[in-house]
């Protein structure tokens, strides 16, 4: 399973034609695809999310000089990304995005400086703008930004207003 996981992610051409290097139909292949990822997300996700997270401190980031170089004070950028998808049968206008004029989801995605993930949200709806994705997940955004004691001191034109709080960079 792994292995079919993995040339279909290298390979990535149509369905059909990887199912008969498998010997097995599309719709099949596309099954025993959507079985494996789903098996190996929880993982990967652990290993390569929420580890460097869980690692992730304004102080390391000074230590590396990793920050972002217009925007010192800001520990990470969240954006929310559009996958187009076919129309869905049912509920279609909910999955129509007015800004990209396609069908799909979105999901946000927060980046560190270093260019590691460290929050990636369930998809919603194509219709569901970028400011409802980001209030949503407000919780990790509010412990993620959260200054620790043993961080240095933020001299951003900011830090009076948020005392407690490091930055992060939006594009909404």
């Amino acid at each position: 399973l792994l292995f079919i996981v993995l040339c279909v992610l290298k390979a990535a051409i149509n369905w059909d034609l990887m199912g008969s290097i498998f010997e097995k139909k599309g719709p099949t292949l596309q099954r025993l695809f959507s079985r494996g990822v789903e098996i190996l997300s929880p993982f990967l996700c652990e290993e390569f999310v929420i580890s460097y997270y869980t690692k992730l401190s304004m102080r390391i980031l000074m230590t590396k000089n990793a920050q972002f170089k217009n925007f010192p004070c800001a520990l990470y950028a969240t954006d929310v990304i559009f996958q187009q998808a076919n129309r869905p049968s049912l509920e279609g206008k909910l999955y129509f995005s007015g800004k990209h004029k396609l069908y799909g989801y979105k999901t946000e995605v927060s980046v560190a400086p270093t260019g590691h993930a460290i929050d990636v949200t369930a998809h919603r709806p194509g219709s569901v703008s970028d400011l409802v994705i980001f209030q949503g997940n407000l919780d990790f955004h509010k412990q993620a930004l959260a200054k620790h004691d043993n961080d240095d001191k933020d001299n951003g034109f900011l830090s009076v207003r948020y005392p407690d709080h490091w930055a992060v960079l939006l594009d909404k």
